[in-house]
C-alpha cells in the first residue's frame, strides 16, 4: 500500500521490486500524512489471514500507525525517520495494541544491508 504522493509511491515500487512482490502497488489515501489512523487500521483490519502488507507513507501518520498497533494508543512516541522500516506482525483481525514488533530499522542500517547484499552478487 502506498500514499498517493509521489516520493512514496516510487519507494513502494523499489520495495516491491526488491521483495519481488508480484501484485502492483495499491495507493490509497489512507497513507496520507494527514489521514486518519481509523482509515488504515479499517484496511489492515479487512485482509484476509496470512496477508502480508508493506505500508509506505509518511511522518507523523507511520509512527501514529504503529503506536496504536504496538500499544494501543496513539499518544506513545514510535517516531519513523524518512526511509526507515519496521516489521510488525498482527493478529487476523488486527486488534489495536496487540502487534508485535519484529525489527526496527534505520536508513542507515538499510542502506548498509543492501550494500552486503548487492556486494554478493
Amino acid at each position: 500500500l502506498s500514499s498517493p504522493l509521489l516520493r512514496a509511491i516510487e519507494t513502494a515500487k523499489i520495495v516491491r521490486r526488491s521483495l519481488l512482490v508480484r501484485s502492483a502497488v495499491q495507493i490509497v489515501d489512507e497513507l496520507l500524512p494527514d489521514a486518519s489512523p481509523d482509515r488504515l487500521l479499517s484496511i489492515l483490519h479487512d485482509l484476509p489471514p496470512e496477508s502480508c502488507v508493506v505500508c509506505v507513507g509518511h511522518e507523523p501518520q507511520l509512527g501514529i500507525i504503529a503506536s496504536i498497533l504496538l500499544s494501543g494508543r496513539a499518544t506513545a512516541s514510535f517516531p519513523m525517520k524518512k526511509a526507515g522500516a519496521c516489521l510488525i506482525e498482527l493478529p487476523i483481525p488486527v486488534k489495536p495494541g496487540r502487534g508485535v514488533l519484529r525489527w526496527w530499522l534505520t536508513p542507515s542500517q538499510l542502506r548498509e544491508m543492501g550494500r552486503r547484499r548487492s556486494s554478493e552478487f
